[in-house]
């Protein structure tokens, strides 16, 4: 292939490639005028979704409903309405969102022109919607608005070229196209975690020490477990990838590219790219770290949902008043008092944290949790880099 065919092929197959490598979260993969490229577009499903919440919010502050005490169908009907309300202005939005991005991907230089437009409805009529809460504030809150607008507009703009959406979009859904695998080895996992766990939840010293903790001391401890996380998967995540590409054969590339919607323009088969840059580099081990990350955090969610459930269950009012002392206070979740003890949630948050560091390690050094967890990830690095490979060989210039 001449350099002029090396061009025309290059210039039809960048686009759609460059897609596809920002949809597995290596924006840095693509080349700088591509992540350059239709920057209002790309964060049109944004400001679709802002705009949704800015509605949802609005009509909730302009909502209130009144019913007699002694009426008990009109009671339970506006219960059942501002249930389905919730979740219309749960679910709108998302689907705006949803809807917005894939109607960029179809339509990528349609949606070059809705972004203009978005964006400019976004600063200039959005703000002055809602409306001002007294006549003195005509003018004043609805500039204040349009500020904020302006800032979130500008950090769109930068995140999105940063490639950060690209990588928490990326996680996000990865994890729920995981959920299954993580199902499975949860199963292989819960038994030997409830040994230790199991003891712990009924060990009056932890629920002493939990629920001294402030809402502060408890994220502390929240985030002193993901770090012992990270510093735990990112030196093993930087060694699983020394030389990966360099091991990737020819015949295999060939096999990894066809096995992507990219196979009818990635014809090349071609060697070893150029080597990872540092960024490059960073990115795709942040996309390995993200996506175990998240899937850690599931698990975590699951533990806890699980103490909390057992803890309802198994530990009445009286248990818990010998070992707290005073009655413990309820959990309110805006505003609505949900009947679990604010001790109950601490204590699930903790152990959920010992349970979650242990799963990871897990993951990472049993033979059996590491094929199902952690070698998938690197089975799509390799598609990726190869994916690049091909990529760079086509690239015009």
């Amino acid at each position: 292939m001449n350099a002029t065919d090396r061009e025309a092929r290059g210039a039809t197959t960048a686009h759609p490639t460059e897609c596809w490598l920002r949809r597995q979260g290596l924006p840095y993969f693509v080349a700088a005028p591509g992540r350059r490229a239709l920057l209002f577009a790309r964060i049109t499903p944004f400001l679709v979704l802002m705009m949704a919440l800015h509605a949802a919010g609005w009509l909730l502050a302009r909502t209130d409903v009144t019913v007699a005490n002694d009426d008990t169908l009109a009671t339970l009907t506006v219960a059942l309405l501002a249930a389905g309300a919730a979740a219309a202005l749960i679910t709108t939005p998302t689907v705006a969102f949803v809807f917005t991005a894939r109607l960029l991907r179809a339509h990528p230089r349609f949606m070059r022109l809705v972004g203009a437009f978005v964006t400019a409805y976004f600063l200039l009529i959005d703000p002055w919607l809602a409306g001002p809460p007294a006549p003195s504030d005509a003018v004043r809150l609805p500039l204040a608005a349009t500020a904020v607008d302006l800032l979130v507009v500008g950090g769109a703009l930068l995140t999105t070229w940063a490639g950060v959406g690209c990588l928490a979009a990326w996680s996000v859904r990865t994890s729920l196209r995981r959920l299954r695998a993580l199902g499975e080895m949860s199963t292989r996992a819960l038994p030997l975690l409830m040994l230790v766990v199991f003891f712990s939840f009924f060990a009056p010293a932890i629920w002493a020490v939990t629920n001294t903790m402030s809402l502060g001391r408890l994220l502390s401890v929240v985030a002193f477990f993901v770090l012992l996380g990270l510093l735990f998967i990112v030196p093993i995540t930087r060694a699983e990838l020394h030389g990966v590409d360099d091991r990737i054969g020819i015949d295999e590339r060939t096999d990894l590219v066809a096995g992507t919607e990219l196979a009818r323009l990635l014809t090349v088969s071609a060697a070893p790219g150029p080597p990872l840059s540092r960024l490059e580099r960073a990115n795709l081990q942040a996309v390995l770290v993200l996506a175990q990350g998240a899937q850690v955090a599931i698990f975590a969610g699951l533990i806890a949902a699980f103490l909390v459930g057992l803890g309802e269950v198994a530990l009445s009012p009286a248990v818990l008043a010998s070992w707290l002392g005073a009655q413990a206070p309820q959990l309110e979740l805006f505003g609505v008092a949900t009947g679990i003890d604010v001790a109950l949630v601490k204590t699930a948050v903790f152990l959920s944290c010992v349970s979650s560091l242990n799963f990871l390690v897990s993951a990472t050094s049993n033979a059996a949790y590491k094929s199902a967890f952690y070698d998938p990830l690197f089975d799509e690095a390799r598609v990726a880099l190869a994916v690049r490979s091909a990529y760079v060989a086509l690239r015009p210039g």
